[in-house]
C-alpha cells in the first residue's frame, strides 16, 4: 500500500472532472497588457477589450524537462476555445498566497507574474511525456477587467462540471518530510480499504504501521483544515462541489476524492479496530484525523446539494474570500440558475453592502418568507461592514462572538407559525426595492419590551450543558418574568399564579414553556414534540438543583434558548427571548411571512421613518397564530432600514 498505486509521484490525465475559481480581489498588474493579444474580445464602455462568452481561455503547459532548474522561467502557451468546443482539459484549485510573493513566468512568450503557490502547481503537474491542458483563474481571466471577471464567474458552473478532472493544490512537500507524507497517504488508503473490507476490522495495516502511524498523522496537518487554507477559503467550496471528480495533490503525491470520502466512511460508520488501537496510542490522531473528516463531510454536503440554498450560504459564510463580494459570487455555481437573479450577475463594481442587501432580498423571495431574517448574528456596528442595512446578512463579519446558534434558530423557525391569519407577504413590494437599503413589511405590533435581563454567554456554543453557570441565570431570569424570586417548595405564590396574558396558564407555567421555546428538540436541535406538562415539570427540577434528572435533551434545549439570547418582559406582561442587543423600548412585531416574531428598534425622534432591525425573537402566546384572533387587530407597514 504505497504510493506506488494512487500515491503517484506524479498526476495522471483521467477521465474524473474538477473545478476552480476566479479569485476577484489579487490583481496581477503585469498581465493587463498582453491579454488583447488573444481574441476574440469585445469592447466595453470605457473602450477596454476584453474576453467574451462564451469563451475561455485554456492554459497549455509543455511536458516536464529531462533535467529540470527550477531557475528557468517556466513557459507555457494560452488559448481562447469555445464552451462549445471545448478540448479536454484539468482545473487547478489552490489557494493564491500572498499578493507580494510572486514569480514571473512566460506565457505565449509574455513575462507575467503570477503567485508562487501557482508556481509550484504548475512545475509539479507538468507531465513527462505531453502538453497539459489547465484552466488556471489567476491566468485565465483578466483579473483588472471587471467585465470580464463578471461574466467568467458566470460561467464557473460550466467550466467547473466540463474539466476532466479538478486537481486542488495541497502545497509542496518539503525533501525531509517525504517519507511521513508517504505514510499519511498510506493511512488515508487503509482506512479507504477498511471501509470496503468485508471486514473493516481485518483489513491489514500497511508495513510499517503502527510504526509511523504518529508521523502519518502529523504530516497529515498539513493537507488538512488545522494548517492548509484551501479547506477555509470560500471559491473552494464549488470547485469541490462541481466536478464528478477531484483530486487532492499533495507535491509528488496525489489522493483522490472518492479514497478521501471513502475513508471518512470507515471514519464514521464502521472504524477498523487496528486504527482505533493506533489512536488510543497516540491520541493527538484523534482530532487530526476529526478535524479533516469533518471537513470532508461538509464538502460532501455541498458535493451532494444536501443543504437548500438558505443553508449553503450560513454553512459557509465562515469561510474567508479577500473580497467579500466573493462570500456569495463563489457559491453560485451550486446555485440553480435564475434563484438569484441579480446576484448572479456578479457585478464587482456594486457596493459592497449592496450585494448583500440584494442577496438577503432575493433569498425572501425566493424563500417566499422571512425566514432569511432569522439569524443575522447582529454584531456591533465597529464590526459590520460600513453602511450595511440593519437587516441585511453581512457575509462579511466572520467572527461572531456571542452569537446565538445559527442551526437552533433555523431549525426551530418551521416548528412555528406566528404570522398565521395575517395574509401574505407582499414579494412585490419587496422586489422593486431589490439593492436598496429600505426593507418595506406589513404586520402588526405587538407590544413594547419594558425590561431585559442577560443570558448565558459564550463564545462557542457547545452540545454541554453548563449547569453550574446557566442554572443561576434561569432563577434570574424567573423573576423577572414571573415577578417574584423561585421557591424550592412553593409554586404557588400570588405572582406565580397570576394568569398569563390572553392564555389559560399562569405565569410560573408560561416561563417554563418560554425557556423551552415550547418544543424538546432532539441531539440535532430539531424540534421533536410540544412541550407537555412534564416537560414543565422538568424545568422545576432544574431550578432545584436536580439538573441530572432530566433528560439530556430537555436541558439542551433550555441551553440553546439561553445561549447567548437575552430574555425580555414586554409593556402588557408578555414574556420573550431574543437577540443580546435587545433594549428597552424595542418593539415586538409580527410580519406577514415571519413564522417567528421580530424585534425592531422604533427611530429616536418621532415621526421620522425608518426601524432598525434587531432580530428575531421567541415570545410566549404568539407562536402558534394567536395574534390573528386578537379583537382590533391593526396591520401596518414599515420599512426598516
Amino acid at each position: 500500500m504505497g504510493c506506488c498505486t494512487e500515491a503517484t509521484r506524479r498526476s495522471q490525465p483521467s477521465e474524473k472532472s474538477a473545478s476552480l475559481r476566479t479569485n476577484a480581489s489579487h490583481p496581477t498588474p503585469a498581465m493587463s497588457d498582453w491579454y488583447p493579444m488573444l481574441p476574440p474580445l469585445h469592447n466595453n464602455k470605457r473602450g477596454e477589450l476584453y474576453l467574451s462568452p462564451p469563451n475561455i481561455r485554456i492554459l497549455r503547459i509543455p511536458p516536464a524537462p529531462s533535467e529540470a532548474d527550477t531557475t528557468d522561467l517556466f513557459e507555457c502557451t494560452i488559448q481562447v476555445v469555445s464552451l462549445g468546443k471545448l478540448p479536454q482539459y484539468e482545473t487547478i484549485s489552490y489557494v493564491w498566497g500572498s499578493v507580494t510573493d510572486q514569480v514571473p513566468i512566460l506565457v505565449s512568450g509574455h513575462r507575467i507574474e503570477i503567485s508562487r503557490s501557482l508556481s509550484g502547481a504548475l512545475r509539479q503537474l507538468q507531465l513527462p511525456d505531453r502538453d497539459r491542458l489547465l484552466w488556471v483563474d489567476q491566468i485565465c481571466i483578466n483579473q483588472q477587467n471587471l467585465e470580464e471577471k463578471a461574466d467568467q464567474v458566470q460561467l464557473m458552473s460550466i467550466i467547473y462540471t466540463k474539466c476532466s478532472r479538478c486537481i486542488a493544490w495541497m502545497g509542496e512537500v518539503r525533501d525531509d518530510m517525504l517519507a511521513d507524507a508517504d505514510a499519511a497517504v498510506q493511512l488515508i488508503q487503509y482506512m479507504a480499504a477498511a471501509s470496503r473490507a468485508q471486514d473493516p476490522h481485518a483489513e491489514p495495516l500497511p508495513p510499517t504501521f503502527p510504526d509511523v502511524f504518529g508521523a502519518a498523522v502529523e504530516a497529515l496537518k498539513n493537507i488538512g483544515p488545522d494548517e492548509n487554507a484551501w479547506w477555509m477559503r470560500i471559491w473552494t467550496v464549488q470547485e469541490a462541489a462541481l466536478p464528478e471528480h477531484v483530486a487532492l495533490q499533495w507535491g509528488p503525491f496525489e489522493i483522490s476524492w472518492s479514497t478521501l470520502q471513502q475513508a471518512r466512511e470507515a471514519w464514521v460508520f464502521n472504524r477498523p479496530q487496528p486504527l482505533s488501537d493506533m489512536i488510543d496510542q497516540y491520541f493527538a490522531g484523534m482530532q487530526i484525523l476529526r478535524n479533516l473528516m469533518t471537513h470532508v463531510t461538509w464538502l460532501n454536503l455541498a458535493r451532494h446539494r444536501f443543504d437548500d440554498l438558505f443553508e449553503m450560504i450560513h454553512r459557509y459564510r465562515l469561510r474567508q474570500a479577500t473580497n467579500p463580494r466573493d462570500k456569495i459570487y463563489g457559491l453560485l455555481g451550486l446555485c440553480e440558475h435564475g434563484r438569484l437573479p441579480v446576484s448572479e450577475i456578479c457585478d464587482y463594481g456594486i457596493p459592497i453592502p449592496q450585494v448583500f442587501s440584494t442577496l438577503t432580498q432575493e433569498l425572501v423571495l425566493d424563500a417566499k418568507g422571512l425566514r432569511p431574517l432569522t439569524v443575522s448574528p447582529r454584531q456591533q456596528p465597529s464590526e459590520s461592514t460600513p453602511n450595511i442595512a440593519s437587516w441585511a446578512l453581512d457575509l462579511a463579519f466572520t467572527s461572531p462572538k456571542h452569537s446565538p446558534d445559527v442551526y437552533y434558530l433555523m431549525h426551530g423557525y418551521d416548528e412555528y407559525r406566528a404570522d398565521e391569519g395575517l395574509g401574505p407577504i407582499d414579494l412585490k413590494a419587496i422586489e422593486t426595492e431589490i439593492g436598496q437599503r429600505r426593507l418595506t413589511l406589513t404586520g402588526v405590533h405587538v407590544d413594547v419590551i419594558v425590561q431585559t435581563q442577560n443570558g448565558f454567554l459564550t463564545d462557542k456554543v457547545s452540545d454541554t450543558w453548563p449547569v453550574s453557570t446557566t442554572e443561576p441565570l434561569l432563577h434570574d431570569w424567573y423573576a423577572a418574568a414571573v415577578g417574584c424570586p423561585f421557591s424550592n417548595h412553593d409554586l404557588a405564590g400570588s405572582a406565580s399564579r397570576e394568569l398569563y396574558p390572553e392564555s389559560t396558564y399562569n405565569r410560573a407555567e408560561a416561563f417554563a414553556k418560554l425557556v423551552l421555546g415550547d418544543v424538546v428538540r432532539d441531539g440535532a436541535q430539531q424540534p421533536g414534540r410540544k412541550a407537555n406538562d412534564n416537560d414543565v415539570y422538568d424545568v422545576w427540577e432544574i431550578m432545584r438543583g436536580k439538573a441530572t434528572c432530566v433528560e439530556n435533551d430537555t436541558r439542551n434545549t433550555i441551553y440553546g434558548m439561553m445561549a447567548n439570547q437575552n430574555m425580555f418582559v414586554t409593556e402588557t406582561g408578555l414574556m420573550g427571548q431574543g437577540h443580546m442587543e435587545t433594549e428597552v423600548g424595542d418593539q415586538v412585531w409580527i410580519f406577514r411571512g415571519g413564522k417567528v416574531p421580530f424585534v425592531v428598534r422604533p427611530p429616536k425622534v418621532e415621526g421620522e421613518d425608518g426601524y432598525t432591525f434587531v432580530g428575531q425573537c421567541y415570545v410566549q402566546g404568539v407562536m402558534r397564530g394567536e395574534m390573528a384572533s386578537r379583537s382590533g387587530l391593526v396591520q401596518k407597514t414599515i420599512s426598516l432600514y
